[in-house]
Formats: structure tokens, C-alpha cells, sequence
């Protein structure tokens, strides 16, 4: 604000499973934990099921993409909500986890999964993310988060590792979820989000 006191500041986020505004409550993601932010959006929420024609939706081509199995509503296009893809600056903030089929949850599978619109994405039209119409094995979920990131890549990513997850995405298999956490005690911070999701 100091920089562009005029500007707007948005928490976005599409979250896996369940309804993303009831889940950012349940984190707290409000204006009262959070001052000074114009708006806190569960994207895609509000849209009608796999209208990736609606107003709020920019449609986008990849050249050279990776990802290849479109369902045909999808047009081989990617959707991003309008808002997110128009920001003039875009921070991914993640936590460090493992997921069983992305390798790592870091500033790139942060965005390339998390900031699809559930309306457009999701596999019912519950508008959960989780199942969604992208391939869940290694090589579609990974070919299309490049391809996602690829479209709109952040412009600086924090890693919380302060506490961290194995097991992940959501500590399935574990022993315990308290077995677990993994409190890496780090912070990492770079306008280089694929050096920062290596180290």
C-alpha cells in the first residue's frame, strides 16, 4: 500500500475439498484477522457449472503445453478468473507439504491447482474440487500444473515450512496426523518460484 496506496489487495484462493468460502472461515480468512485487504474470494464459487464462457473467465491458450487429455467442454483452453489473471502483481503463499501425486505443494502447484475456478474445474456440480476433471496420476496433475503456471506464473511465492506436512496432501496414510507434521522451522521467500520450490 505504501508503494500504490490506490491499488487493491485480494486473498484469493479455490480450495481442494468442500465449499472454499466455508473453508476460508473456518481458517479465519476474514477482515478482522486480515485488515486492510479489499476482499477475501473463493474463486470461481458463484459461477454456473462448466460455463467457461461466463464474463468473470479468461480463456487462455498454451503454446508447446504438456497437458493433453481436454475434456471437450475445456475448448483446450485454460480458465482463470478474470480478477486473479489481471493482477498486477501476484504472491503465492504456501504451505510446504509433500502430495502423493504432485511430489511437492510449493509456490508452483500452489497456483496451478489452487488457483483454478471451481466452477469451471470441479466434477460435479457440488463445485469441490475434489474429484476434478484434470487426470489425478503423476504425469496429467503435473502436466497440467505447468501448463497452468506457465499461463499466469507468479510474480513473488513465500514458502511457510515453519510447519510443514508429510503425507500429504492431507496426511493420508500417515500413522497419525500428528506424526505427520513436520515442523521444518524455515521460511523461504523468492521472486523465483520454481528456485524456491527446489531448495
Amino acid at each position: 500500500r505504501e508503494i500504490n496506496p490506490s491499488g487493491k489487495v485480494y486473498i484469493m484462493e479455490c480450495a481442494g475439498d468442500g465449499k472454499t468460502s466455508e473453508n476460508l472461515k473456518r481458517m479465519g480468512y476474514n477482515h478482522e484477522n486480515i485488515p486492510g485487504v479489499d476482499e477475501i474470494i473463493a474463486i470461481g464459487e458463484d459461477g454456473d457449472f462448466r460455463d467457461v464462457d461466463a464474463e468473470d473467465l479468461v480463456a487462455v491458450e498454451v503454446k508447446n503445453r504438456q497437458y493433453k487429455k481436454f475434456p471437450k467442454f475445456l475448448k483446450e483452453k485454460y480458465y482463470f478468473d478474470k480478477t486473479y489473471y489481471s493482477a498486477d502483481v501476484v504472491i503465492s503463499l504456501c504451505c510446504v507439504k509433500n502430495h502423493m501425486n504432485a511430489g511437492v505443494t510449493g509456490g508452483v502447484k500452489n497456483v496451478g491447482l489452487g488457483a483454478r475456478p471451481a466452477h469451471v474445474y470441479a466434477n460435479s456440480k457440488r463445485k469441490s474440487m475434489s474429484p476434478f476433471v484434470i487426470g489425478h496420476s503423476w504425469e496429467p496433475i503435473n502436466d497440467f500444473i505447468h501448463d497452468y503456471y506457465s499461463a499466469k506464473p507468479v510474480d513473488f511465492v513465500l514458502s511457510d515450512g515453519l510447519q510443514g506436512l508429510a503425507y500429504g496432501p492431507s496426511a493420508q496414510g500417515a500413522p497419525s496426523y500428528e506424526e505427520a507434521k513436520m515442523n521444518m522451522r524455515l521460511m523461504l521467500a523468492s521472486r523465483d518460484a520454481v528456485a524456491c520450490d527446489t531448495v
